[in-house]
């Protein structure tokens, strides 16, 4: 244990202290909600709202200046990643399963 090294005291100790329910649904607490809210405002002197000027100028950044990193932005934000192909076979076809046991089987023989 890093900090507490006696290895007293914590939740195993003191299970009465955990949190069970978590922070509550809604609590703006969070960057994320702050951001979003922020977000819905118009500015003083603007008809649009902030999330409004922001998507005008990234879509201006990517397809008028022609910034690469705001285009891919814009595209995985639209279309998503593309989906990564896991092989889950190795060494020479063999099942995953098979051969993670003999894996196992060959460390535990050291």
């Amino acid at each position: 244990m890093k900090g507490n090294k006696g290895g007293k005291g914590g939740f195993g100790d003191n299970p009465q202290n955990i949190n069970r329910k978590g922070r509550p649904t809604g609590s703006g607490l969070n960057l994320t909600s702050l951001l979003k809210e922020r977000l819905e405002k118009i500015p003083d002197g603007k008809k649009k709202a902030y999330k409004e000027i922001f998507i005008d100028k990234l879509l201006h950044k990517a397809l008028v200046e022609g910034d690469i990193q705001s285009f891919k932005l814009i595209m995985n934000y639209v279309d998503g990643l593309p989906k990564s192909i896991v092989d889950m076979n190795l060494f020479d076809g063999r099942e995953t399963q098979e051969t993670v046991s003999k894996l196992i089987d060959k460390w535990n023989e050291k």
